[in-house]
């Protein structure tokens, strides 16, 4: 049975170093109970003997220690499957739940914008699923995250701040690392949101394409969104004065039309290739023009 975050006051996890894992499980608890930085569980760290005490106790969550709903320590594994596309070769791969991902399964109807299905799927996939994987030793995941998490922890020889009564002491850079893992979460939240907002700009702009080529009027989140014969995506650059014109690529991870070679590596010199250009990235996915006009024109006749 998920316990009821309304009747939580403490979260008991386990003592030592700490992980990405077992911490943003912990800051997504606060996040779902709608608890801030100002706010938080009162956090119990322990070891696998003194866990047991805090078993059945209503106030209480165990998370990532005990063997119970929130831990991954033994032989039940449980994993999800996503789909993804390999040159152009669509398979599944399992990832199997860690104690963050348990949690964020377990109470993400809580969390705006992730009560949605689709969302949530979303989240997980493209992030939980890397702190998870990481935690659960496949270093192919290469979590920033987790690695930055680590570095977090006291050096062997710290003098440690300690934070609590005696009895349930935790390191104030455990607790600094839930306010840093609480931030990255809402950021994380955030992007879902705001892609969602673009939704019916996204869905506009597809009904006007005119020779494979979308414009928006300002940048939004259209990666993944597009048709997939679209060439390029043309919005104002947001760095400097001027359009971008985005060139897209295909299922192989292809240019579907790649931009004319000799643009490649423009940097605003004398004698632009082609009216308006002001920079190409020397690899090609991108240009940079002086207006809308010229930038619609250089890759409609090119």
């Amino acid at each position: 049975m998920i316990p009821d975050l309304s009747k939580i006051k403490h979260i008991v996890t386990h003592n030592g170093v700490f992980h990405a894992d077992e911490v943003f499980a912990i800051a997504f608890l606060n996040i779902a109970a709608k608890r801030t930085v100002q706010n938080l569980f009162h956090v119990i760290r322990v070891n696998n003997n003194d866990v047991y005490q805090y078993k059945d106790k209503d106030d209480v969550i165990i998370v990532d220690i005990g063997g119970g709903e929130f831990d991954h320590h033994n032989t039940r594994k449980s994993y999800r499957s996503y789909a993804r596309n390999i040159n152009g070769i669509k398979e599944y791969k399992r990832y199997d739940f860690a104690s963050f991902g348990k949690v964020v399964r377990a109470y993400h109807e809580l969390v705006d914008p992730i009560k949605d299905l689709k969302d949530y799927k979303y989240f997980d996939r493209n992030f939980v699923c890397k702190i998870d994987g990481y935690d659960n030793g496949d270093r192919t995941y290469n979590s920033d995250f987790s690695n930055l998490l680590n570095e977090m922890n006291p050096v062997w020889n710290a003098e440690i701040e300690w934070v609590g009564e005696p009895e349930e002491e935790v390191p104030f850079n455990f607790m600094d690392a839930i306010c840093f893992c609480m931030f990255i979460i809402n950021k994380k939240l955030e992007n879902i949101k705001a892609i969602k907002d673009a939704e019916s700009i996204i869905e506009e702009a597809k009904k006007n394409e005119n020779n494979h080529i979308i414009i928006f009027d300002r940048y939004v989140p259209y990666l993944g969104k597009l048709n997939p014969d679209t060439e390029y995506v043309i919005f104002p650059s947001q760095r400097e004065n001027g359009w971008n014109v985005s060139v897209q690529k295909n299922e192989k991870n292809e240019f579907i039309k790649p931009l004319p070679k000799e643009w490649y590596g423009f940097n605003r010199e004398p004698n632009p290739p082609v009216e308006g250009l002001l920079f190409c990235h020397p690899t090609g996915f991108i240009a940079v023009f002086d207006t809308k006009e010229n930038a619609i024109k250089a890759v409609t006749i090119k």
